[in-house]
């Protein structure tokens, strides 16, 4: 690599020639857009989104890892239960796949409802992994364990942790 050249030299070709390719540094792969904190303080001002995140006390094992955010657009955070990963995001604007990342596949969905606040369920069909919630100000999504099924959150643990976010 020189400057912003990389040169290539193919030994497999048939022939001597050289190819040179020019690598852009601007232009190679996209940017990551998740800035990531311990900070909530910092991670509800880069985000511009009012946030509190999972009571420790509404499960048991849960530690927190880290916030992250993007830029006016969602807030997160990571937690560890008990060597599962879980993370729970809020948006104004964004919503459904867009919001929670995970695109897996799950073998049932289903509803249920908190006091009226509407939960978007999938998973088993008795433990899910992911959820998304609706008729509140915000949307949010509970990612946990995502794509391993018969592994997931209880009804009454996701009613816990959705009665404590803000």
């Amino acid at each position: 690599i020189e400057d912003d050249t990389l040169i290539w030299h193919d030994d497999k070709s048939e022939n001597d020639d050289t190819t040179l390719v020019r690598a852009d540094k601007e232009v190679i792969g996209m940017a990551n857009p998740w800035i990531y904190t311990t900070d909530l303080d910092e991670a509800v001002s880069g985000s511009g989104i009012d946030f509190m995140g999972v009571a420790e006390e509404s499960m048991s094992g849960l530690t927190l890892v880290t916030y992250g955010y993007i830029e006016s657009t969602i807030i997160e955070a990571q937690y560890d239960v008990d060597g599962v990963r879980m993370v729970v995001r809020k948006s104004p604007t964004v919503s459904g796949l867009e919001l929670s990342g995970d695109y897996n596949i799950y073998q049932n969905t289903w509803e249920v409802n908190f006091k009226g606040v509407n939960v978007e369920c999938y998973g088993d069909g008795e433990t899910l992994n992911l959820a998304y919630i609706y008729g509140v100000e915000n949307n949010y999504s509970i990612s946990y364990n995502a794509g391993v099924e018969g592994e997931g959150l209880t009804v009454d643990q996701l009613q816990s942790i959705v009665m404590g976010l803000q």
